[in-house]
């Protein structure tokens, strides 16, 4: 959802998967016209968070190295800009309550 203009960017219904979660942020980032200067959360569900850097991380080279050798693999770096934050949920009586926690 996008908090400013509370739109629902893209919803699959059925059973949550590594697979759905996947397809959902590329869809996001999609239709975002790929901008990482934004605010991603989920609740504690690891395929969310893998998919997000699948999508949103870019390959950097490495600097080449002296001597013999293979050459260093290009290293996966996130965007600086872009914040990821997963919001844990609780029960508390009749009531759930929540705190984000950053990443």
């Amino acid at each position: 959802m996008d908090p400013e203009n509370r739109l629902l960017l893209h919803v699959i219904p059925g059973k949550r998967t590594a697979e759905h979660c996947l397809q959902v942020v590329k869809e996001v980032q999609k239709r975002t016209g790929g901008r990482t200067d934004l605010l991603l959360t989920s609740d504690e569900y690891a395929p969310c968070q893998t998919a997000i850097e699948r999508v949103y991380a870019t390959e950097v080279a490495q600097p080449k190295k002296l001597g013999p050798g293979r050459p260093l693999k290009p290293k996966r770096v996130m965007p600086t800009d872009l914040c990821y934050a997963t919001v844990r949920k609780t029960r508390k009586k009749k009531g759930v309550s929540w705190r984000s926690i950053g990443r």
